[in-house]
C-alpha cells in the first residue's frame, strides 16, 4: 500500500511535523534508572517461580510431548495446535482471519487454570524483557531520545522506536505501575501533563459519513450517550446508572467490546465473547445454582447473569444470537447513512484503487475492506493531534518558555510544563487542540474535546491524575 500528500497541506503537515518530532527527541524525558534495575532483578525471581509453577500443568506438559526441543511457552501457532488440535479445547474466539484466536481474551474465555498462570508468566516476561530492558539500554546518563517517525506507520501517523514509547503499558494495572513510575519530570518544579482528545475516532469517522444520528450524539453528549444506550440493548436494561459499579463496569465494556470493535470492522462472535467476560460470566449456561461470585450485580444487587435468564437469555448461544440482532439494529436502523457510506467507500476503492485522506493524502494499492474504512479515518484523527503538536511546539519556542514537549503517544501529547507556566501552558493547549484547528480545518463538523491529566510537581507519569475536559 502507498501513502502520498496530494497537496500542499499535506506535504506541509509532514514538513513541520518532522521539525517538531526533532525538537521533541532533543528534549528527551528524564528517567528513574535505579527504579528499572530494581524491578528488573525483582522480576526476574518472580519469573522463576512462575516458570516452575506453570510446568505443573497437563497442557504444558502436551506441550512439550508435542513439539520436544522446539517447545517454546511464546508461541501462539504452538499454543492453538495444542488446545484446539491434541487436547481439544473449543475455540472462544476467532481472528479476522478465521484463525483459532489464542490472544488473552481468548484465552481468560477458556476458563483453564493453565491459561491464567501463561498469561501471567507473558506478562511479567514481556514487562521485564521488553519494557525495562529497553528502558535500562536506551537511556544515556538519566535521559532517554526515543525516535518519533512520520514515515513507516500506514495512514502516516506516527510510530516510535529506541524505544518504541508508543508501546508502554496502559491498560494492565501492574504492568503500568512499574513502567510509568520510570518516567519522571525533568525537575522538582516541573509537572508532567498529557492531553488528547476524547473520542477522536468517531468524530474523525463523522467528519466523512455525516450521520444525522451520529451527529446527535456527538453534539449532545450531555443528554446523548451512544455507549449507553447500546449498554441498555445488549443487556436488555431499562436503565443505566453508572453510580452503581456493575452498570459502570457493563458501559465500558460496551465501548470496548462492542461499539468502538464494531466502528473498526469487528463482527457479533467476537463481540459476544468479550461482552460475557466483562459481564463476569463464566461457563456457557446460566443456570440457577451457577457460580455467580465474579458477575457483575445491576442495581438490586441483582446477578447480571440472573438478569439475563428473566429477560430470555439462558446460555452463550443464546447470547450470541442476541447480540448478533444488536448488530444488525445499530447498522441497519441507527447509524444507516455511516453504513451507506462505508459501502460507497468500499465501491469506490473497488473502482478507483485508492480512497482520500481529507487532510490532504490518498491511500492506493491492495487494502481490505476495513483498511478501506478505517485508514482514513484514523490518518486524519492522528493529523488533527500532529497539527496541534506543530503549533504548541512552534508558539512554546516562540515565547521562549521552560516548558517542553516529550513524547507523542496515539492521540495523546506528554509535556513537562514548569510551575510558573502552568495557566498559560493549559489555556494554549485549549485555543490551539479546540479552537484554532476548526479554523484551520472547515471540514471538522463536531465538537472537539480536550482530556487533560497532570502529575504533582516533581512526579512521574504513573502519576497523572484530572486536570480538566474542556469542549467546544
Amino acid at each position: 500500500m502507498q501513502i502520498a500528500p496530494v497537496d500542499k497541506e499535506g506535504y506541509n503537515l509532514l514538513h513541520e511535523g518532522s521539525i517538531a518530532f526533532s525538537d521533541i527527541q532533543q528534549n528527551g524525558i528524564k528517567i528513574d534508572v535505579s527504579h528499572c534495575k530494581n524491578e528488573y532483578r525483582r522480576l526476574g525471581k518472580e519469573l522463576k517461580e512462575q516458570e516452575k509453577k506453570l510446568m505443573s500443568h497437563k497442557e504444558i506438559r502436551a506441550w512439550k510431548n508435542t513439539f520436544s526441543k522446539n517447545f517454546n511457552l511464546d508461541s501462539n501457532d504452538q499454543l492453538a495446535i495444542v488446545l484446539y488440535d491434541k487436547l481439544g479445547y473449543e475455540p472462544q474466539k476467532y481472528t479476522e482471519a478465521g484463525g483459532r484466536a489464542t490472544d488473552q481474551e481468548a484465552l481468560n474465555a477458556l476458563q483453564i487454570p493453565m491459561t491464567d498462570d501463561l498469561l501471567r508468566y507473558r506478562k511479567l516476561d514481556k514487562i521485564r524483557n521488553t519494557f525495562l530492558k529497553g528502558l535500562i539500554t536506551e537511556t544515556c546518563n538519566g535521559w532517554l531520545h526515543p525516535f518519533l517517525n512520520l514515515n513507516i506507520a500506514r495512514t502516516f501517523r506516527s510510530s516510535s522506536d529506541r524505544i518504541n514509547i508508543q508501546n508502554q503499558p496502559t491498560r494492565d494495572k501492574e504492568s503500568e505501575a512499574i513502567i510509568r513510575k520510570a518516567f519522571r519530570t525533568r525537575g522538582d518544579d516541573y509537572c508532567m501533563v498529557a492531553g488528547d482528545y476524547g473520542g477522536v475516532e468517531v468524530k474523525g469517522s463523522q467528519w466523512y459519513h455525516c450521520d444525522p444520528v451520529m451527529h446527535k450524539y456527538l453534539s449532545n453528549p450531555d443528554t446523548a450517550d451512544m455507549h449507553a444506550d447500546f449498554c441498555k440493548s445488549l443487556f436488555r436494561l431499562e436503565g443505566l446508572d453508572e453510580s452503581i459499579d456493575g452498570e459502570k463496569t457493563l458501559r465500558k465494556g460496551t465501548k470496548n467490546g462492542f461499539t468502538f470493535p464494531q466502528f473498526y470492522g469487528d463482527y457479533y462472535g467476537n463481540n459476544a465473547v468479550s461482552l460475557w467476560a466483562w459481564a463476569g460470566l463464566r461457563g456457557k449456561r446460566l443456570t440457577p445454582k451457577r457460580d455467580k461470585s465474579n458477575e457483575v450485580r445491576i442495581r438490586g444487587d441483582v446477578p447480571i447473569g440472573d438478569h439475563l435468564r428473566d429477560h430470555g437469555i439462558k446460555n452463550f448461544e443464546q447470547f450470541v444470537y442476541h447480540i448478533s440482532r444488536v448488530e444488525e439494529e445499530m447498522w441497519y436502523e441507527k447509524f444507516k447513512v455511516y453504513k451507506q457510506w462505508r459501502d460507497d467507500q468500499w465501491d469506490w476503492y473497488n473502482k478507483h484503487g485508492y480512497v482520500t485522506i481529507l487532510s490532504g493524502f490518498t491511500c492506493k494499492g491492495v487494502m481490505t475492506r476495513n483498511a478501506v474504512i478505517n485508514y482514513p479515518i484514523q490518518g486524519v484523527c492522528f493529523h488533527a493531534l500532529l497539527w496541534s503538536v506543530i503549533q504548541l511546539n512552534k508558539e512554546l519556542k516562540k515565547r521562549g518558555m521552560k516548558s517542553r514537549i516529550i513524547f507523542q503517544v496515539h492521540d495523546e501529547v506528554v509535556a513537562d510544563v514548569h510551575r510558573d507556566e502552568y495557566d498559560d501552558f493549559m489555556e494554549m493547549k485549549k485555543r490551539i487542540m479546540v479552537h484554532d484547528i476548526k479554523d484551520h480545518w472547515s471540514f471538522i463538523n463536531t465538537p472537539l474535546e480536550l482530556e487533560a491529566e497532570a502529575s504533582p510537581f516533581g512526579g512521574t507519569w504513573y502519576d497523572l491524575d484530572h486536570a480538566f475536559d474542556y469542549a467546544a
